[in-house]
Formats: structure tokens, C-alpha cells, sequence
């Protein structure tokens, strides 16, 4: 069975889409700016104190955190760029970008879970309500990703259908405007004048 993404007209059902997306993109990268700067002075810190291995795996953690803070960075600037010029293109790309960062946040969560068990022992008891919090906001934020992909997609469609519009304007012909509308299964092929017809 198929499920379709629904495709939404609002940024958090009051904002215009697209203006709703370029004040998102613009808030997401300060964020991820002002994250990459305390993270990399951590790894500095920790990298030049801890010579002898302890907490290699955070360390992975911490730089995986890191590489993936400044990636998500060049994608805003891409998603920014595209969302400014109306360039679907950009936009699918960042959308792609977006599923691919959902389905690594997921893994990543599992990671952090069972990583945690592995290493809490005696200890489960105390950390537990703190490791229920840092939970709950992971689980926040893989939310609010799937649903900025959906706002993406939604965007993405709308400018792939606005972009199929054409006026045909020829002298020795009569004036002609057509539009192709595509959905996921029909192509909707509209002319002005008594022509219309439906291309499944």
C-alpha cells in the first residue's frame, strides 16, 4: 500500500509556505552555527586533555555531531538559495537532503539508546529521568524534521507545477497560453481555447 505525504499550503497552519521556510532555514543555520563553534572547541579540549583513548566513543559521537552540524549548513545555504530564486530544483535537493538526515537521526537515536544501556549498569537508577529528557528532545526534533520535509515537498510541488507554465505568443498564429499540470498519476494539459484534453 501507498502512502502520499500530504501537501500543505501553511508554515505551522498561519505563515505562508515559502516565507515560513526561508525564516526556518535562516533560524535552523544560526543555530547550527552557534552548536559547531562550542562543540569544536569540546573536541579541541577533550582531543589535548585525554591522550591515553578515554571516551573514544563520545568523541565519535561528538564529531559525527559536528560533521553532520556544518553539512546540514551548506544544505540551508543550497535550500536558502533555491527558496529565494524559486528554483525547484535546489529545492528537491534539499528535500532528498531531509529524508536522508530523518533516517540518520533515527539510527542515530538507537545508537545513543543502546549505547546508553550498555554503559549505565548500576548507575540506570540515578541518570534515568536525564536520560528520559535528552529522549524526549530527540524525539521533539526527529518531529519537527519530518514535518519541515513535508513543508519542503509541499513547496517543491508547488513550484514544479507553477514552472510548467508557458505563453505562446506567435504572429502568424492565433495567441495560445498552455499549462501542464502534473500530479502523481495524470497530466493535465489545458489550452485557451476550445482544445482541452487529459493525458493519463
Amino acid at each position: 500500500m501507498r502512502c502520499e505525504l500530504p501537501v500543505l499550503i501553511k508554515c505551522c497552519f498561519c505563515v505562508p509556505l515559502r516565507k515560513g521556510l526561508l525564516i526556518w532555514a535562516y533560524v535552523k543555520m544560526i543555530i547550527n552555527i552557534c552548536l559547531i563553534i562550542p562543540y569544536c572547541i569540546f573536541l579541541h579540549d577533550h582531543l589535548y586533555r585525554n591522550k591515553n583513548g578515554n571516551y573514544r566513543f563520545d568523541l565519535i559521537m561528538v564529531f559525527a555531531l559536528v560533521f553532520g552540524l556544518a553539512i546540514d549548513v551548506i544544505f540551508q545555504i543550497i535550500f536558502i538559495w533555491g527558496a529565494h530564486k524559486k528554483d525547484y530544483p535546489f529545492i528537491r535537493m534539499y528535500y532528498r537532503y531531509s529524508a536522508v538526515i530523518l533516517v540518520l537521526m533515527i539510527l542515530y537515536l538507537i545508537t545513543y539508546v543502546t549505547h546508553f544501556f550498555m554503559v549505565a549498569g548500576m548507575l540506570l537508577m540515578f541518570i534515568l529521568p536525564f536520560f528520559i529528557a535528552i529522549l524526549s528532545v530527540q524525539f521533539i526534533y526527529i518531529f519537527l524534521q519530518f514535518y519541515l520535509m513535508v513543508l519542503v515537498r509541499s513547496e517543491y510541488k508547488k513550484l514544479k507545477n507553477n514552472s510548467q507554465f508557458q505563453f505562446v505568443n506567435r504572429c502568424t498564429e492565433e495567441p495560445k497560453c498552455i499549462a501542464h499540470l502534473e500530479t502523481d498519476n495524470v497530466t493535465e494539459v489545458m489550452e485557451n481555447g476550445s482544445d482541452a484534453h487529459v493525458e493519463v
